[in-house]
């Protein structure tokens, strides 16, 4: 926990103040010492009426001083032991806290100076909400709510749980005028395919047969569709698109085994393709 005070008020006399004169007398006085001075820098720092705070909610305890001021634990519980004994501190629900803190300070300066950082803290969160609520996505437009049925209407349409909703007429709300003529649909229709292969297994359209041969070759395909009718026949290798298939690794397996071979394509007689329609 920090604020903007860059010093506090130290008296000139400090060292002459009898609490003080009493420490110096004391094993390790030096030590002691810097442990109050490190404490009343960090009161100020803190600007928490004196007492100090890590944060807003946690104070800071003798262990956490101890690694704060680089000194054993021993001696920052001995030093604040003898701090409560002559009044300079209290223990207030485990803060630690100074003794007549703003009496000895500036209060009003200290205030003032809480209250602007209250403020710059303030405004920064709502900088920071706002710049939230700027970077969310929009949130979805709601569709449009359907007109009420009209009860004139004969036209209905019928819903999974089979009550049939009237639903107002197109035709009765869009003048003729703007209103286009309905588009056909085309079925599309597959383009049939031959059985290939001696064994009688392999499924190829014209057009995809006539692709392969332009890009590898009439003779090359015809030696590959013998090797993967056979290869299906053999492994009882089931394929949902012959074509598919071929392009994606019987073209390189193909070409392994003829290398395999003896380093010349290997082209088995071609099969006669039986037309077969697709159901």
């Amino acid at each position: 926990m920090s604020s903007d005070v860059k010093w506090i008020k130290l008296a000139v006399d400090m060292f002459e103040d009898e609490k003080i004169d009493f420490i110096s007398s004391l094993p390790d006085a030096d030590s002691i010492l810097v442990v109050w001075v490190r404490i009343l820098t960090m009161a100020g720092k803190c600007n928490a009426g004196g007492f100090i705070m890590l944060t807003e909610n946690i104070p800071y305890t003798d262990d956490m001083l101890a690694h704060k001021f680089h000194k054993p634990i021993n001696l920052v519980r001995l030093a604040l032991q003898t701090f409560v004994r002559l009044g300079m501190i209290v223990e207030d629900d485990g803060k630690i806290g100074l003794v007549n803190w703003e009496k000895h300070q500036n209060a009003d300066g200290l205030e003032k100076i809480r209250e602007q950082t209250r403020i710059r803290g303030s405004n920064f969160r709502e900088r920071q909400r706002v710049k939230a609520v700027l970077s969310a996505p929009p949130a979805p437009t709601p569709a449009p709510a359907l007109p009420a049925p009209d009860p004139s209407s004969n036209v209905t349409q019928t819903v999974e749980n089979n009550v049939s909703i009237t639903q107002p007429s197109i035709s009765s709300s869009i003048s003729p005028s703007s209103s286009s003529p309905p588009q056909e649909k085309v079925k599309k229709t597959r383009e049939e395919r031959h059985i290939c292969g001696s064994q009688k297994n392999v499924l190829l359209s014209d057009s995809q047969r006539s692709r392969l041969e332009e890009e590898f070759g009439v003779e090359f395909i015809a030696g590959l569709i013998e090797f993967y009718s056979s290869y299906k026949a053999e492994k009882d290798y089931k394929s949902k698109d012959d074509n598919l298939s071929i392009r994606r690794w019987v073209v390189d397996a193909y070409r392994r085994r003829s290398i395999e071979g003896g380093g010349k394509l290997r082209i088995h007689s071609q099969n006669t393709c039986l037309d077969m329609q697709e159901g």
